[in-house]
């Protein structure tokens, strides 16, 4: 599943579109300890518990990993300038602020990728271990409708299904 929202403390209002052609990536592919629970973080369920490694989730419905995605931008580059360095063009807000060098507010967008609650032991990511939880996201959606959908419904804080329109 695919969230689109406001970061954590973060004014709806101040939300702007995904500029067209927007790469970026969330998570580390090469990560040797594990990533902040802000970015990448495992769960049984929808539950609300999240923590760095895959808990034991047998006995609910799912094992969940979460990737979170930066939400603000620099205003400038669609893609990172350095192909090393893929994000270099976009950041985290923290408190509800972004870094005065990505002054603009993006949706926050969070994937939750649903797994079959398994024992973790001996678990693996295609990129490695556990530890490698990454996302990659490319803005190719409709301007029009991506503008849409943010002044409908992000903007004014609330639920919207993928046409734009309220769901309750």
């Amino acid at each position: 599943l695919a969230y689109y929202r406001a970061g954590v403390g973060v004014d709806p209002t101040a939300l702007e579109p995904y500029p067209p052609d927007l790469t970026m990536v969330a998570g580390d592919h090469t990560a040797v300890e594990p990533q902040p629970l802000s970015v990448v973080a495992w769960g049984c369920g929808v539950g609300s518990v999240r923590e760095v490694t895959p808990p034991d989730c047998r006995g609910t419905d799912s094992l969940r990993m979460l990737v979170t995605f930066p939400d603000c931008w620099d205003g400038v580059q669609a893609h990172a300038p350095d192909p090393a360095r893929p994000s270099t063009h976009v950041a985290y807000s923290s408190g509800g602020e972004c870094p005065v060098s990505h002054a603009v507010h993006i949706p926050q967008l969070q994937f939750a990728v649903a797994y079959a609650p398994v024992d973790p032991a001996g678990l693996a990511l295609s990129s490695g271990s556990i530890l490698t939880g990454h996302a990659d996201f490319w803005n190719a959606w409709d301007q029009a409708k991506l503008e849409r959908e943010v002044r409908a419904c992000l903007v004014r804080d609330l639920p919207c299904n993928i046409y734009g329109t309220l769901s309750v």
